[in-house]
């Protein structure tokens, strides 16, 4: 009988067999049709191991006790006292998923030169999505074409494929840092987000932001906002401060444009055609 298992770090938190069928999940496992019972229905219990800030990750076991994980959540806290309903909304981050929203951005960037226009990004597009391609975490109420975990997961688009890259309203929304548990040490989503513009972006491409700036009380009056950004902080992705490379940025981008607009700081950054 094959199992499923939820762990925190290395410690299994949940185990339990096989008892709702899922077959969308067995088909993508390559089970055959008498083991495709791939999952269960009651919550995962955390309470021994109290609140925990990392990732879950899902784990299938077979009948000769080897273990494969296959979707892992995406990072945040999780609280001991409150149970966790199982219905599989996990993120899968294994290279086959990345492959796959890959080869949907690849068509779309397809349809979109065949057409005979630019390629021009969206970030965190919402419902006003301004160009021909848009990426956002959910297709609820927005007018994405891809959905990714932005900062956390790599943009579902092949290297120096997108003339310009946009957002409004977004970059502050990108938490700072997080602990990553099971990597023991600080990740920086807004850094990982930046350096994935820096691929995605053709050689002499631009990315243009607005984003609510110090010290205008929009910088803090939105609860959801989780990062403040001042004049000086796009200096970190354009070489104007060494000690980047050390909080792992990888781009070198040439400041075009870093102005205050309204409350918002108005930055075009292009990545220079010399690469």
């Amino acid at each position: 009988m094959r199992e499923v298992e939820i762990l925190a770090g290395e410690t299994v938190v949940h185990h339990a067999r096989l008892n709702r069928a899922r077959s969308e999940i067995a088909a993508r496992l390559n089970l055959p049709e008498k083991n495709a019972l791939i999952g269960f229905s009651d919550p995962v219990d955390l309470s021994e191991i109290g609140d925990y800030a990392g990732v879950l990750r899902m784990t299938v076991v077979d009948p000769d006790c080897q273990r494969r994980t296959i979707c892992e959540s995406a990072p945040g806290l999780a609280l001991g006292s409150v149970k966790l309903e199982t219905e599989f909304v996990m993120h899968s981050f294994n290279e086959r998923s990345v492959e796959e929203a890959r080869f949907a951005g690849r068509k779309l960037v397809e349809a979109i030169r065949q057409r005979g226009e630019a390629v021009n990004v969206d970030l965190g597009c919402g419902f006003r999505k301004n160009g021909n391609l848009g990426i956002d975490v959910t297709s609820e109420g927005t007018q994405a074409d891809l959905i990714c975990s932005l900062g956390f997961e790599p943009l579902p688009l092949d290297d120096e494929v997108a003339d310009t890259v946009f957002c409004r309203d977004f970059l502050e929304h990108i938490p700072k840092a997080y602990y990553s548990e099971s990597e023991k040490r600080l990740r920086y989503p807004i850094i990982g987000l930046i350096n994935e513009v820096w691929r995605i972006l053709k050689p002499g491409g631009t990315f243009t932001s607005f984003t609510p700036c110090y010290p205008a009380p929009e910088v803090h009056q939105d609860p959801t906002h989780l990062s403040v950004w001042t004049l000086q902080s796009m200096q970190y992705f354009c070489g104007g401060y060494p000690i980047a490379q050390v909080y792992g940025v990888r781009t070198n981008f040439e400041l075009l444009e870093n102005r205050v607009d309204g409350f918002y700081l108005h930055a075009v950054l292009r990545k220079p055609k010399s690469g």
